[in-house]
């Protein structure tokens, strides 16, 4: 009725096996489209300009790390009677109904009003 612990043991190597041998097969896939790829010229390299900078292929987007701006100095917020914690929810806000990256957004002073 059921199987013995010899039998258990064969499916056991049998399905190990069988997955070993089509991660190798994989593996041989992954060397092979590689070597193809870098006799066709299509190496990374071939998407870089003289500069050594990345130039996306057509209908590509440029990496996220292209589209951030250079920090640099941000200049110096101004708080006048407003706690940092509520500045940055502030900030943090309007950059979300902006639509606009934090990182992109420079605020010089927040100021609280008493209206």
């Amino acid at each position: 009725m059921g199987m013995s612990v010899i039998d258990s043991l064969l499916v056991t190597a049998l399905g190990m096996g069988v997955v070993f041998i089509v991660l190798v097969l994989l593996n041989l896939l992954i060397k092979g489209l590689s070597v193809l790829i870098e006799a066709m010229g299509w190496d990374s390299g071939a998407w870089a300009n003289a500069q050594g900078t990345f130039v996306p292929a057509p209908g590509l987007r440029a990496p996220a790390a292209a589209l951030v701006p250079d920090p640099g100095t941000g200049g110096e917020l101004k708080l006048h009677g407003v706690d940092e914690k509520t500045a940055a929810i502030i900030m943090a806000i309007v950059a979300h109904r902006s639509g606009t990256p934090l990182n992109e957004l420079r605020f010089r002073s927040i100021r609280l009003r008493n209206d």
